[in-house]
């Protein structure tokens, strides 16, 4: 019984921390993005997804999965460096 405590413990913290860290990234796209000026709906066009895809980043309810070219835009567009960035966008060839 003790082992299976630690071990939903183990994990519950995991799942705090990751919480955490996409609080952050949430916070840290829409502070960039609100800094720079510009809406959802203009960041998305310069993405080439759709503003549902940027509020719901924004919300948590998904997780950026972007190529090169979308990382670049995003910094040009957000006035920002690639430091700036959340960490935890993902890359596609």
């Amino acid at each position: 019984m003790v082992l299976s405590k630690t071990i939903v413990n183990c994990f519950t913290r995991k799942s705090v921390y990751d919480k955490m860290l996409e609080e952050k990234v949430q916070r840290t796209l829409v502070e960039l993005r609100e800094k720079a000026q510009v809406t959802q709906k203009q960041l998305a066009e310069a993405l080439g997804v759709t503003d549902h895809t940027v509020r719901n980043w924004e919300k948590g309810r998904a997780e950026a999965e972007l190529q090169l070219w979308q990382v670049k835009a995003m910094c040009k567009v957000l006035k920002c460096s690639l430091d700036q960035l959340p960490d935890r966008f993902k890359l596609h060839n």
